[in-house]
C-alpha cells in the first residue's frame, strides 16, 4: 500500500525542466553538437521531467524559474521568467567562483512558441559583450522538438562595435522516455 501511494505521488507532479533546452514531452536525453561554447552538449532527465544533477526550483505548474547555491567562496544563482505563452523570455545567470565574478543574461524573442532569436549579454571581470543569434530553417521530431537548425550569431562588443560574425547548423538527437 505504500508502495502504491508513493507511486502515485511521484507522478502527481509532473516537472519540465527540458523547456530551459527548448524541448517539451517525455525527454529522457538531449545530445547536441554546436559551435557554440556555451551549449550544454548533454543532458539527462529523470522519468517525472526532473533533471538529472541540477537542483531547480519549480513553479506550481513543474516550470523551472530558478536555484541558487552558496557554499562560501562558491555562489551560483539563475533566474527564469516566462511570457504568457509559457515561454521563457528571460535567463539570468550569476556565478562568483573565489572572488571570479560572472554573469550572463539572455533575452529570448519568439514568433509564436517558435524560438526566433536570442540575445546573450556576457559580463566579464575584464571583457563583457553580445552576441546575437538567429535561428532559422529548424527541422522537427514528432514531439515538435527541433533536431536541427541553422544559427547565424554576430557578436557585439559592449560600446557597439561590431565583431566576429559565422553561420553554422546545430544539430541534436533527443531520446525520448516510452
Amino acid at each position: 500500500m505504500i508502495s502504491l501511494l508513493f507511486s502515485l505521488c511521484s507522478y502527481a507532479q509532473e516537472y519540465k525542466a527540458a523547456v530551459l533546452y527548448e524541448a517539451q514531452g517525455p525527454v529522457k536525453e538531449i545530445r547536441t553538437k554546436s559551435e557554440n561554447k556555451l551549449t550544454r552538449k548533454k543532458l539527462k532527465f529523470m522519468r517525472n521531467g526532473q533533471q538529472k544533477t541540477e537542483i531547480m526550483t519549480l513553479d506550481d505548474n513543474g516550470y523551472p524559474i530558478g536555484f541558487g547555491m552558496n557554499l562560501g567562496s562558491i555562489f551560483n544563482q539563475l533566474s527564469v521568467t516566462y511570457d504568457s505563452l509559457q515561454n521563457i523570455s528571460k535567463i539570468f545567470f550569476e556565478s562568483n567562483i573565489v572572488g571570479n565574478k560572472q554573469r550572463i543574461e539572455v533575452t529570448n524573442f519568439y514568433e509564436g512558441k517558435r524560438l526566433s532569436s536570442r540575445k546573450v549579454h556576457l559580463i566579464y571581470p575584464k571583457k563583457s559583450g553580445y552576441i546575437i543569434s538567429e535561428f532559422s530553417d529548424e527541422k522537427y521530431d514528432d514531439y515538435g522538438n527541433w533536431i536541427e537548425r541553422t544559427v547565424h550569431d554576430k557578436g557585439i562588443s559592449e560600446d557597439g562595435e561590431p565583431g566576429k560574425e559565422k553561420t553554422y547548423i546545430e544539430t541534436r538527437t533527443i531520446k525520448y522516455w516510452e
